[in-house]
């Protein structure tokens, strides 16, 4: 049926197309491949699609002359019918995605984020989607495929693990990469440039607040960053009498969840971010870009296969300059967004990565004693969490303040180390107190050498030393 298909789309085609067939043909013939694809192996049948395309083309190239190609290439380019039968083809294309993506409803907020891109600049948003490398998107979607399909073939405990793996894998290889071009978006919507967040718990917080549940009711789930923590780092345990799964993790309370519900989870999320993102940003191209915005005309000058050199260059000279002007308005619009100074990030947690909404207090600290960088903070866990750590025979409150600086002898050497300045009402009944700076929880929990090698760095801005100490306090808790 597949082969009557493919030849149908040939019969209407005007004579000079039809005799491209052979180009098509070779392509046509790896649909045996894909009706056995599987997703565990993606990479082999990618090389096992290109050998057969390769070779195939190959042996129609050899029996050509490159002016045969060539003039066969001018002939169809030059035909009206198939300018008509191009622009057809990409309506039936346009309906075909845009039946696709409305499968899932949060497709229309993608392309409203979309329209607002374009109401600063037309085409701004092929800054993004225009260049996601799709067939790379693809293999990270295949990841989480099999855990996906055991969570709907297995049972018990073996269904719950797999749950568990598929929302690893469905943050970590999709997920991640399409918040990133949710923040993109949202912040070219509102002229302004994009930070470099690089936590997955900052940039799910971040994408959280930009596109906040009431506008955009489902673009993000604010709680992926929990369920790929507790996922990844044991966080869980299985209940079989009820088949639950209990998830936990160093920033929240344990949580009980049915596994079903984390299922269907990691399925929206895998969902928005794999086909509904690819089949909305393939839209925009075809029907924005290349109908409505006149890209299809520009490059079908049938002067680009012409076997005449000088004119082949004469047609690629003006094309390049027909491009510069189709672009302009969306480069001058990126160019200016990326001369401003980046939103700043909301503050986080240097150490736990909590955001603001997700603790009582965050504030900042007073800055590197050796090095004015940019602001730290820390949030009132994390403070409590240290005070068990290093002990307050006080017994009052870790609050209102913390030493601006101190001095330690590590290896020899005496270090300066600002710590954490922390001002914190409890419901007007804040207690004073002081006690010993972070460096010395480091010293207790890493040791000497390793608080060594971090300080060394002690030239380097507040915020690259803080992330270092930050992974180095993490990996020992």
């Amino acid at each position: 049926m597949k082969k009557k298909h493919n030849a149908a789309l040939f019969n209407d085609a005007p004579e000079s197309v039809r005799a491209l067939r052979w180009m098509f043909d070779p392509v046509f013939r790896v649909s045996s491949i894909l009706d056995n694809f599987d997703p565990r192996e993606p990479r082999t049948t990618q090389q096992r699609m290109q050998a057969s395309v390769e070779g195939q083309l190959q042996k129609e190239f050899d029996k050509r002359t490159p002016e045969e190609v060539a003039t066969s290439f001018f002939d169809a380019l030059s035909d009206d019918k198939l300018r008509e039968s191009a622009r057809l083809g990409m309506n039936e294309v346009a309906r075909n995605l845009k039946s696709a993506a409305s499968k899932d409803q949060r497709y229309s907020l993608l392309l409203g984020l979309i329209a607002e891109v374009e109401k600063r600049a037309m085409f701004a948003t092929t800054a993004v989607v225009g260049l996601i490398d799709w067939p790379a998107h693809f293999l990270r979607e295949c990841e989480p495929m099999d855990a996906l399909g055991e969570s709907h073939t297995l049972e018990g405990e073996r269904r719950a693990r797999a749950v568990r793996r598929a929302l690893r894998e469905v943050a970590e290889m999709v997920y991640e990469p399409y918040l990133r071009v949710l923040c993109a978006l949202g912040h070219y919507a509102k002229g302004e440039p994009s930070p470099q967040l690089r936590e997955f718990g900052n940039l799910v917080s971040h994408a959280a607040a930009l596109l906040p549940a009431d506008r955009y009711p489902g673009l993000v789930d604010a709680d992926a960053s929990f369920l790929r923590n507790a996922a990844s780092h044991g966080h869980w345990s299985y209940d079989s009498h009820d088949d639950t799964l209990t998830l936990w993790d160093r920033n929240r309370e344990a949580e009980t969840f049915t596994v079903d519900e984390l299922r269907d989870r990691a399925l929206s999320m895998f969902t928005v971010a794999g086909s509904t993102l690819r089949n909305v940003a393939q839209l925009y191209l075809i029907r924005n870009v290349y109908r409505e915005g006149g890209l299809l005309e520009l490059v079908m000058d049938p002067r680009l296969c012409s076997a005449d050199a000088d004119a082949r260059d004469l047609a690629g000279d003006e094309l390049a300059q027909q491009l510069d002007l189709f672009f302009e308005p969306a480069r001058t619009f990126l160019q200016s967004v990326h001369a401003a100074t980046p939103p700043v990030a909301p503050p986080a947690c240097a150490f736990c990565g909590r955001p603001h909404g997700q603790v009582q207090v965050l504030v900042p600290n007073a800055g590197n004693a050796v090095s004015n960088g940019p602001s730290v903070h820390i949030c009132n866990i994390c403070v409590e969490r240290f005070s068990g750590l290093i002990g307050n025979s006080s017994g009052e409150p870790m609050y209102e303040q913390l030493h601006n600086t101190a001095e330690v002898e590590v290896d020899g050497e005496l270090f300066r180390w600002s710590a954490v300045r922390v001002a914190v009402s409890m419901g007007g009944e804040g207690a004073a107190t002081t006690t010993q700076p972070m460096v010395m929880i480091l010293v207790r929990r890493l040791g000497r050498p390793a608080i060594a090698s971090l300080f060394q760095l002690g030239t380097r801005p507040t915020q690259e030393l803080a992330e270092q100490v930050a992974r180095q306090f993490r990996s020992h808790l």
